[in-house]
């Protein structure tokens, strides 16, 4: 159908009061109004009766994308949001098909139900492929299937799957640059999220580039969200406080959205150095409260805004209300990061050792998680053993990932334990760049996460002695009166403190800090 004719037989419509006629032509080409003409659009599903609505579900998914976020709104549409669920497949006409697919879809994202609706949207995408002939009209579906399937998968914390929709969305042919510009602004973000700031300041001129084309539409604000979130996150990264203040605008978030979480986020990890960490808790509670259905179990919205938020208490140190949130995290590595911290503030470095582990990493595990990761795990170290040959690998692999590179790197080492930071420098010589810029700058340290290694006691320290000579297991039990099974849970114990892996070790590891005297005969 020619452009000119939708609005043409729309207009119609409405003059005629044909509602029938209303609702199937905002079923076909909503996507497209939307972006040409939202208050025809806006006019055309208000209109349509109630009762229609139970033959035309999609209409009312429509609606609701002109709505507040509101959970009063979406409960009263669930009936027909699962009639649409059911129902979209069997519609007639193919652009009726992936248009109410297409509401369907968003309508699931809304609700917080990201898994389902990234599934829905991949098998949508296919269809659209399939059914749609290349044209003007057609041409705005199938990069909007795209885009959204996207959302989904990134709400749903599927990183990767949500890369991949988004290409294709800044690839896909379209009558409108809106649709680039959006894909490359949550490209931009998902990579800076990731600690690749290269691909994210790649993607974000790829953005810059394509506004100049795009018209200002009904979106165009929440478009921009992920922009803004994007440049802020890298300008923390570099802990350059004036560029994080350009970016750092709120007069697009009058209205609730689930694209505030993108800004949320970014706020909320400023917000560890800006000595402002009471007004962002309080933010990222009205948030919640506002658009609670986003905070699924699982979901992108939930590890992020909890994740900092615990970040946030810890930097206060309040404690009672840090154990609150940390019972809401899962065990995905953007959450296991803060979870590490959280247990090594509170003098549980064995968990967070265990929490850092590389035998948990996933297959697929972006840098920046990565290097906290490592870096969590030195600090863990550090407050169980003397000494560890483990240490030092972890300190190489991290060295690895910072590739030479100093500014994406400056706040990962000021949110990490300084004393952590300060071994990096001396077993990874190639840091130092990074580390004198991070002297630098000189910032706030939010946390000090090391704690000094568990006390070797005077018992463990006269084992250590008689470890140092000649005599048996059974020969030391009997000086020092006691059984050999007491004298091999001494061992174990004081060989996990030192990091020892044999009597030799441990008696190496004792010399190297002054535990032993220059004759060992001389300490028994």
């Amino acid at each position: 159908m020619p452009t000119t004719e939708v609005f043409v037989r729309l207009n119609r419509a409405l003059t005629d009061e044909d509602w029938e006629l209303v609702a199937e032509l905002v079923e076909r080409h909503w996507s497209y109004l939307i972006r040409t003409d939202a208050p025809l659009l806006v006019q055309a599903v208000r209109s349509i009766p109630e009762d229609l609505l139970q033959l035309h579900p999609g209409v009312a998914l429509v609606q609701e994308v002109f709505a507040p976020l509101h959970p009063s709104i979406l409960v009263r549409n669930d009936p027909l949001l699962d009639q649409s669920i059911k129902g979209y497949a069997g519609l007639p006409d193919p652009r009726a098909r992936v248009g109410v697919g297409l509401a369907t879809m968003i309508g699931l994202t809304r609700r917080g139900r990201f898994a389902e609706s990234a599934a829905f949207g991949r098998a949508l995408v296919e269809l659209g492929l399939e059914l749609l002939d290349p044209g003007y009209l057609d041409g705005t579906s199938v990069p909007a299937l795209e885009l959204h399937t996207g959302i989904a998968h990134l709400m749903a914390a599927d990183l990767t799957g949500a890369e991949r929709h988004f290409s294709a969305a800044y690839r896909d042919i379209s009558p409108f640059s809106n649709h680039a510009v959006d894909a490359a602004g949550k490209l931009g973000f998902l990579h800076a999220l990731r600690g690749e700031s290269h691909l994210a300041t790649s993607w974000l001129t790829r953005a810059t580039s394509r506004q100049a084309g795009a018209d200002d539409w009904w979106l165009s604000a929440t478009e921009r969200q992920s922009i803004q979130a994007a440049h802020m996150l890298l300008a923390i990264d570099r802990l350059d406080w004036p560029d994080f203040y350009r970016h750092n605008l709120t007069e697009d978030m009058a209205v609730p959205s689930e694209n505030w979480m993108y800004l949320m986020y970014a706020r909320a990890r400023a917000g560890l150095f800006l000595g402002n960490q009471r007004i962002v808790i309080d933010e990222l509670h009205d948030f919640r409260e506002q658009v609670p259905l986003i905070f699924s179990a699982g979901s992108l919205p939930s590890m992020l805004l909890d994740s900092a938020e615990l970040d946030l208490l810890l930097c206060l140190n309040d404690l009672e209300a840090a154990a609150l949130v940390a019972d809401r995290l899962g065990d995905h590595p953007l959450e296991r990061m803060a979870m590490a911290r959280y247990r090594l503030i509170t003098g549980h470095p064995e968990l967070a050792e265990e929490l850092t582990s590389e035998s948990r990493w996933p297959v697929r595990i972006s840098r920046r998680v990565r290097l906290n990761l490592l870096l969590l795990g030195v600090t863990a170290d550090l407050a169980l053993r003397l000494n560890s040959q483990e240490r030092v690998r972890l300190l190489r692999q991290a060295a690895v990932e910072t590739a030479n590179e100093v500014d994406p790197w400056l706040f990962t080492m000021a949110v990490n334990d300084p004393a952590t930071v300060e071994l990096l420098g001396r077993s990874a010589p190639e840091t130092a760049p990074l580390l004198a810029r991070l002297a630098e700058i000189d910032p706030p340290r939010p946390f000090r996460l090391s704690r000094p290694p568990a006390r070797i006691t005077p018992r463990e320290l006269v084992l250590l002695r008689r470890l140092a000579g000649t005599g048996s297991i059974d020969d030391i039990a009997a000086e020092l009166h006691v059984s050999p099974a007491t004298v091999r849970n001494q061992r174990k114990s004081l060989y996990r403190k030192l990091g020892a892996t044999s009597r030799a070790h441990a008696v190496e590891i004792g010399a190297r800090n002054g535990l032993l005297p220059a004759d060992p005969k001389a300490g028994r």
